[in-house]
């Protein structure tokens, strides 16, 4: 526990030094519903992608890519050489993700309220369980730590588009969302019933399982320097 937490207070202070992507993680969505806010009702399920979005972007590029990052500088190789588990490291950038997450979902959710002159508490806890959705994603993508001898920002650049390009067909009738899991964690929230829970239930352990040897074989050693 001590170690995770270490690795949490650590990722924080960076995260607070990045503004850049804190900055842009809140302001695409507040731009997007501004420009189709007359079109925009809290009560409706329009929130629900740029949740979605938020919350898998996160877990995408802060769990995942962050640690293909830190391999490849090898600027935690000393920690990692003195007993650092590989799960307490996963389980730091997880929880920093969440913190992360949680701030831009509310923050957006105020923004939404008062963009849209409409008060309700209710959405921003709708917010916060898209979090609990998203976490397998964190999962899904730590897998990318398993490539060896890529570049990341080759792989970020490759992520990017993909995360671009799942978001634009997201909603859209064509069977490609099928496969999409922006779409899918979206539709799974917005229906909320036993039988889509139940799947996505079943998914998420099965994701968990075939992600746990990209968990607990990661070390933050850079390939080039073995």
């Amino acid at each position: 526990m001590n170690q995770i937490l270490a690795f949490f207070n650590v990722n924080i202070k960076l995260l607070l030094k990045d503004k850049i992507s804190f900055v842009w993680s809140v302001l695409l969505p507040t731009v997007m519903l501004l420009l189709n806010k007359d079109n925009v009702d809290l009560s409706s399920n329009y929130l629900v992608f740029w949740w979605v979005y938020i919350v898998f972007t996160s877990f995408i590029f802060g769990v995942g890519i962050e640690a293909l990052q830190l391999r490849e500088s090898g600027s935690l190789r000393i920690v990692f050489s003195v007993n650092c588990k590989p799960m307490n490291f996963f389980l730091g950038n997880l929880l920093t993700q969440i913190a992360y997450s949680v701030l831009c979902i509310t923050i957006f959710n105020i923004i939404a309220m008062i963009l849209l002159q409409q008060l309700d508490i209710v959405l921003i806890f709708r917010g916060l369980i898209t979090i609990l959705y998203g976490i397998p994603v964190a999962f899904l993508g730590y897998n990318v730590t398993l490539l060896k001898n890529v570049h990341v920002k080759s792989i970020t650049a490759i992520v990017n588009i993909a995360v671009f390009f799942l978001f634009i067909i997201t909603g859209m009738s064509t069977s490609l969302n099928q496969y999409n899991p922006i779409n899918l964690i979206s539709m799974v929230i917005i229906k909320n019933t036993w039988n889509y829970n139940l799947y996505y239930l079943i998914g998420s352990f099965f994701i968990i399982l075939i992600s746990m040897p990209s968990i607990l074989t990661y070390s933050c050693i850079s390939n080039e320097r073995r």
